[in-house]
């Protein structure tokens, strides 16, 4: 940690390694100062969803980019509105949003039939806003383990905007990844660089890891080729998958960040 912390000074602050005249007290032949070679090792980059997720273990929030950016054309398919533009929606409405699940708040109703029974309050962000989901005893009994932070939800509900700032009265919770899971909701497409040498040794590994995820989602490889019009192959079933974080992880572990995107 020193050493970089020290390396990255120096690269601020402008300063170089200096040429020593000879015999002026220099180190190597011809009273040359070598640079020091760093110890710090190399290491691949970590895939997407591992990066977002250690950015929001050391900084409190998302830095490098937002993990719903990934799923945009697919949220596109299954919400009626987004957390952004419900300012626009007016009260009372029955929307289906898309967003973050926030640490959530577990209550207790105080009142009505379900007092005493447990309820959730979530704030559920967007790319650009963010909405108070209230999850109320009877909707909470059936979807509590869907609930968890940093997850993305589908919530449906009713808009409130009796109050300063809208909430959504949730009536049902759906987890986006067990959404995606036929060829009517989206399918993924796979990044083939050529540069990644013995092209059917990746596509064994590929399949490998696509039937640990067997599922309906169609499966598409796009051949990136020396500056050409990528080449699009429609994979058969054989290879379809059911959608999901843990999927893209382990292909962007096998094949790089970015190499994967949904549709």
């Amino acid at each position: 940690m020193q050493e970089a912390a020290t390396a990255q000074r120096d690269k601020k602050s402008g300063q170089k390694q200096l040429f020593a005249f000879a015999g002026g007290g220099g180190g190597g032949a011809g009273g040359v100062v070598k640079p020091a070679r760093s110890r710090i090792p190399s290491a691949p980059e970590w895939p997407e969803r591992e990066k977002l997720r250690r950015e929001k273990e050391a900084l409190g929030f998302f830095l490098s980019s937002n993990p719903l950016t990934r799923y945009s054309d697919v949220l596109l398919r299954h919400c009626t509105a987004r957390i952004d533009d419900l300012e626009s929606v007016p009260d009372g409405a029955t929307v289906t949003v898309g967003g973050i699940c926030g640490k959530p708040r577990i209550t207790v109703a105080k009142r009505g039939r379900s007092a005493g029974k447990k309820m959730a309050i979530v704030e559920v962000c967007g790319l650009a806003g963010a909405v108070t989901a209230v999850v109320f005893p009877e909707t909470y009994e059936r979807v509590h383990a869907l609930i968890e932070e940093d997850r993305i939800l589908l919530l449906s509900g009713q808009l409130d905007k009796s109050s300063d700032r809208a909430t959504l009265k949730t009536t049902d919770v759906r987890a986006l990844d067990g959404a995606m899971t036929s060829a009517a909701d989206g399918h993924l497409v796979v990044d083939l660089p050529t540069s990644r040498g013995d092209l059917k040794i990746v596509l064994a590994r590929v399949q490998q890891i696509l039937q640990r995820h067997k599922g309906e989602s169609p499966v598409f490889f796009r051949l990136h080729a020396g500056g050409q019009t990528p080449i699009v192959h429609r994979a058969d079933e054989s290879w379809f998958v059911r959608i999901s974080d843990d999927l893209v992880e382990a292909l962007e572990r096998e094949l790089g960040p970015g190499t994967t995107s949904l549709r």
